[in-house]
């Protein structure tokens, strides 16, 4: 075998069809060749011997290809798809003007071409994420005389964008291209580039929004693209469930594992429009992504549409319904919405109070992890509720907890515990530092705290200057006390 490989790869223009057909045959056979590495050199040979057949106006016969096709396939079985073996699979076909039948779906190759006749090649594998152009594969390249999908509808740093995704490759997403990535990914029916550029735009918007930050101006024409695509206007105050359908229909993942990030993402859309992002105050269209979301067993959406039915926020108050959308999350693990159904029995909400209940539901929140449920276990061994004796001690261990993941109540119980050294040892630098962290997440009487500390050099340098923002920030957040101390502070 080796014998008659040498000379084919030295001198491919000297085969005819029938031997190119018989030689790869042998050669797909063969173990030496596939362990020595001859492959790529016999697949470049291939296609100089078929550019030789073109010339002295050779070709295969139907029947022959059908052979070299599975030959030739079945030897690429052993290749990895790289473009350059995409290029040459791609030149093979185009020089002897067939198809390959029975190559996997890495080897086929799929030439995009952008308006400005640029063009990159990918394998019909490259193509499963998007629906679209899956489809277009699927329907019009059974009889075409070349694999080609023209992208005029793109631009070139579009275009180059989608290329870059379709092979695989991770993709930075600045703010200016927020807008862009979603109309590609829409536009061709790619949820995983659109859950991917959501992953990168959302969270961001979700923290900024929560502190009260206007949000990043770059996002804006995304944001309202995104907004239209849904199937809203703008001042739209009968959103309906049909309007989105169109949506899902385009980018709703077909793999159950990717529909949860998905509906996580629509969730946070809706906080968004529920918060005013970009001067849009939209609860009711809110309510309809929260629903379309909780539909499909979103966990958070089932909560954050129960909260809007409890309040009347952009849905006619309901009880009845906030309390079937809470006990929903909760069935699909939800902690937030154990943590209000807990308040709901400890309140008598909807249900006659039990605080047997709401206790339960208050554990079953804090195992969950939800930071306000650990806050409020820690306040019953503190004060002795509901059979918790944990004392003191006990609650610092649950504030702890509450306050690594951020909670402000927390931070600011830590503060006081260490400030008065209470089943701790005293530790003033310690306290401050808690009612900094408190303070920051604009806690009103964590910012007093670390006013007064400023005041009277507390664990700090005293610093006039410093006690008075803090004041002011306490004031501004509605501490009585804070601003009764700023009046005493400039001798009012």
């Amino acid at each position: 075998m080796i014998q008659e490989i040498y000379p084919f790869i030295r001198h491919p223009e000297n085969i005819s069809p029938t031997q190119l057909i018989a030689l790869t045959t042998r050669a797909q056979k063969s173990s030496l060749i596939l362990r020595e590495s001859f492959l790529p050199q016999i697949i470049e040979a291939t296609l100089k011997a078929c550019e030789s057949f073109e010339k002295k106006s050779l070709r295969f016969e139907e029947k022959e290809f059908r052979k070299f096709d599975g030959s030739f396939s079945s030897l690429l079985e052993h290749c990895f798809p790289t473009d350059k073996l995409l290029r040459t699979i791609f030149e093979i076909e185009k020089v002897t003007k067939n198809h390959f039948r029975r190559l996997q779906s890495f080897f086929v190759p799929i030439v995009l071409e952008s308006a400005g006749k640029k063009q990159a090649i990918v394998s019909q594998f490259d193509l499963d994420p998007s629906k679209i152009l899956r489809q277009t594969v699927s329907s019009t390249f059974v009889e075409a005389s070349d694999h080609k999908i023209i992208l005029k509808t793109l631009s070139e740093e579009g275009f180059k964008t989608l290329v870059t995704f379709l092979r695989g490759r991770s993709l930075y997403v600045p703010y200016k291209r927020f807008a862009e990535m979603v109309h590609i990914a829409h536009l061709y029916g790619i949820s995983d580039l659109f859950v991917q550029t959501l992953s990168i735009i959302v969270p961001s918007l979700v923290i900024e929004s929560a502190k009260g930050k206007p949000a990043d101006p770059d996002l804006k024409e995304g944001f309202f693209l995104l907004y239209r695509l849904l199937g809203f206007e703008t001042g739209s105050k009968n959103a309906t469930l049909a309007s989105i359908d169109p949506f899902l229909q385009q980018l709703m993942p077909e793999d159950d594992d990717k529909k949860e990030d998905f509906f996580q993402f629509l969730t946070s859309i809706g906080k968004l429009l529920e918060r005013g992002i970009f001067d849009i105050c939209e609860p009711t269209v809110a309510a309809k992504l929260y629903e379309v979301a909780a539909l499909f067993d979103c966990p958070r959406a089932q909560y954050m549409l129960a909260s809007l039915y409890e309040f009347g926020k952009g849905v006619p108050k309901d009880l009845q319904k906030a309390h079937t959308w809470y006990e929903r999350a909760v069935d699909t693990g939800c902690p937030e919405a154990m943590c209000r159904l807990a308040h709901w029995y400890e309140e008598g909400i909807f249900f006659e109070k039990s605080s047997r209940t709401a206790a339960t539901y208050y554990i079953q929140a804090a195992c969950g992890g939800n930071a306000e449920a650990l806050y409020i276990i820690g306040q019953f061994h503190e004060h002795g509720k509901y059979g918790c004796r944990g004392g003191i001690k006990r609650a610092f261990e649950w504030y702890t907890l509450a306050a690594k993941q951020f909670y402000p109540k927390a931070q600011l119980q830590l503060g006081v515990i260490y400030e008065q050294g209470s089943g701790v040892q005293k530790d003033l630098e310690t306290a401050f530092k808690w009612y900094t962290e408190a303070a920051l997440q604009e806690n009103a009487e964590g910012e007093l705290k670390v006013a007064e500390f400023y005041r009277f050099g507390i664990a700090v340098l005293q610093d006039s200057n410093e006690a008075k923002k803090w004041y002011e920030r306490a004031v501004k957040h509605g501490s009585k006390e804070a601003l009764q101390a700023l009046a005493a502070f400039h001798g009012k």
